[in-house]
């Protein structure tokens, strides 16, 4: 019964162990700070001069930036 128990943990351990070495990281952990808002990976920050205003835009298409 122990050992039957264990291997039972030992493989739910393991699959655990994999399946976050394998995932893709979230896009919480990749996100950027734009002002007062947060972007995603896949977007940009855009700050437009004078009245400063923020925003998140995909990448490449701020008139600002550029």
């Amino acid at each position: 019964m122990k050992k039957t128990l264990f291997a039972i943990l030992a493989g739910t351990a393991l699959g655990v162990a994999i399946a976050a070495a394998t995932s893709s990281p979230s896009e919480a952990a990749t996100s950027t700070t734009c002002g007062p808002i947060t972007c995603t990976a896949k977007q940009e920050c855009c700050v437009s001069p004078h009245p400063f205003t923020y925003r998140c835009v995909k990448p490449g298409t701020c008139p600002y930036n550029n």
